[in-house]
């Protein structure tokens, strides 16, 4: 799902499973075997984060500026730096770690930067790893919009006893 994902360089990619089940490490080993010329990615971990403080932690994970910023310009210059890596012919991802902790805003302030396109591509991707309670938060009715911006979805089970050992 991860590959897919990404090669598909645009929505957002649900991860889910139990505390352990592996969602980051999973995720952390994809991101070894990208390439490096070709991806810039930004890691975000929440906590609970309103709409304009999860904005400053997306610029923060990209190098941006967002100290003493306003929030359409700190809009602008996540913009800026979106249309700046497509012109040097990079992908732009970002992992947000530990969604189900993130308020409805600020997922809507997530969803509302993938409407930045270029040519009428996306310029953003984004890899949203949580506990299985954010499956129910996603499947809620005033989260409709950003359920559609989901290209791919996948769950991890617990590993079974053969799967620990082969492990």
């Amino acid at each position: 799902y991860l590959s897919y994902g990404l090669s598909e360089r645009e929505g957002f990619i649900v991860i889910t499973g139990d505390v352990g089940a592996g969602k980051t490490t999973l995720v952390g080993h994809l991101l070894s075997r990208i390439d490096r010329q070709k991806v810039v990615h930004g890691h975000v971990v929440t906590t609970q984060l309103e709409a304009d403080d999860a904005l400053r932690m997306v610029a923060s994970a990209f190098g941006i500026a967002y100290r003493g910023v306003d929030k359409a310009s700190l809009l602008r210059a996540i913009e800026d730096f979106l249309i700046d890596a497509r012109h040097l012919g990079k992908h732009v991802l970002l992992v947000v770690d530990e969604v189900q902790n993130m308020p409805k805003s600020a997922l809507e302030e997530m969803r509302m930067l993938s409407n930045f396109q270029l040519d009428g591509k996306p310029l953003f991707q984004c890899f949203l790893l949580g506990q299985p309670q954010f499956r129910r938060i996603i499947a809620s009715d005033d989260m409709e919009q950003l359920r559609q911006r989901v290209i791919a979805s996948c769950h991890l089970s617990p590993l079974d006893e053969d799967e620990v050992r082969e492990y």
